[in-house]
This record gives structure tokens, C-alpha cells and sequence, in this order.
């Protein structure tokens, strides 16, 4: 066995930003994500049970070097309009090049 550290991006958003999150993520270099319907109770105490309280969770696991940078252009672009969290943990992973994207040669 050898990991490789890595990072895993987690971010909770209104389900309304789940598309434009996910291509910002796979623009930066994410190879895929994971995108899970969630509900819960934050700072401004909505209870997990209203089903018109609905979030997104989206994670993707990435080099730090681009956790960073999605991090930032997330929270530039949309955390002073929109309901949205995010943060990011150290990971080791197994099968390193499965959160690698190739770069296509032409």
C-alpha cells in the first residue's frame, strides 16, 4: 500500500448552484465528484426536515494546489448571494490516477 495525500473538497450550496459548481470544479482539473441531496440546520436554524430547504453536497477529491483555487473562486463568486459552505480535509488515497485528469494532446 501507498497513498498519496490529496485533499477532499466539500461544499453544501443551495441546489439551484450545484451545476455551476460542478463545472467550476471540473474546469479547474477535477476528474469527477460526488453529489449527494442533503438537509440539515445552520446559523440561520431552518430545520432538515423542510423539503424546500434542500442542499446540495458535492465533493471531489484534488491536488491542494486546486483545492485552493476552487475554495477561493467558490467563495468569491458566490458566498456573499447564496446559502454555501466549504471546506476542504486531507485525504489519502489509493489509485492516485483516478483524481488526475489527463490533459488531451492534439
Amino acid at each position: 500500500m501507498n497513498p498519496s495525500k490529496m485533499k477532499l473538497v466539500t461544499v453544501v450550496c443551495e441546489v439551484a448552484l450545484t451545476s455551476k459548481i460542478v463545472e467550476l470544479a471540473k474546469s479547474l482539473g477535477a476528474s469527477g465528484f460526488t453529489l449527494t441531496d442533503v438537509g440539515g440546520e445552520g446559523s440561520e436554524g431552518r430545520a432538515f426536515d423542510d423539503a424546500h430547504d434542500r442542499k446540495s453536497k458535492i465533493e471531489f477529491v484534488c491536488p491542494a494546489p486546486l483545492a485552493s483555487r476552487a475554495m477561493k473562486e467558490i467563495q468569491d463568486r458566490y458566498f456573499s448571494d447564496y446559502s454555501v459552505i466549504t471546506y476542504s480535509i486531507d485525504v489519502e488515497v489509493l489509485r492516485v490516477g483516478k483524481f488526475k485528469k489527463e490533459v488531451s494532446r492534439v
